[in-house]
């Protein structure tokens, strides 16, 4: 089940006592969290000379026009650095459309980064609302659907022409549905036992 993002959830996040930010980052707000690899770096399944690293996905309100404004002029800054103006195609960019193509329920209305990080580079710094960090033993808290807020650098990777983000910073935000089927309850499924042998289902 989609997370109904109101416009009034996403332009009222508050961004108050964060610094100035060196060119290429990015603050991403009030955004939804996808495939998380946080604590833990893993590989892409299927592919035998994929390196693991941490990353998510980040969904990206399409309401939010603002930032998507800004991911337009670091990508079109980055294009005439790199490649004399012309921009990527867009496989080649780390933001797709999520009405595209490739699009599905839990994409549209978004736009989908893909913000990664190499093993070597450790693992992005997660924290709460009140900016402490939040470790692998509450990793719970930080789940698939969440609201964060995301810091990410976008680069282009050596010998590629591509447009990169790198992962940086998760702060979780609030919670939303969570994506994928849903945690099965004890109580929905499993048996009340008696004070005796048997497992219940005689």
């Amino acid at each position: 089940m989609r997370l109904s993002d109101t416009k009034s959830e996403i332009h009222n996040t508050q961004m108050s006592n964060t610094a100035t930010l060196p060119e290429g980052q990015l603050l991403i707000p009030n955004s939804r969290l996808g495939y998380p690899k946080l604590w833990k770096p893993e590989a892409i399944k299927g592919m035998a000379d994929s390196k693991p690293r941490y990353g998510c996905a980040i969904y990206l309100p399409k309401e939010d026009e603002a930032t998507k404004a800004k991911i337009d002029k670091e990508i079109a800054r980055l294009s005439k650095v790199h490649f004399k103006g012309a921009k990527p195609k867009s496989k080649d960019l780390c933001i797709l459309d999520g009405d595209g193509e490739d699009a599905d329920e839990l994409t549209k209305g978004y736009w989908v980064i893909s913000a990664n990080r190499a093993e070597s580079q450790g693992r992005p710094q997660v924290v709460d609302r009140k900016r402490k960090p939040i470790d692998s033993t509450d990793s719970d808290k930080v789940y698939p659907g969440c609201r964060c807020n995301f810091l990410i650098s976008f680069f282009v990777p050596k010998n590629w022409a591509k447009i990169c983000a790198s992962l940086e910073i998760v702060q979780f935000v609030g919670d939303g549905d969570r994506f994928g089927a849903p945690r099965p309850e004890a109580d929905a499924v499993m048996p009340e036992l008696e004070d005796e042998d048997g497992d219940g289902f005689e």
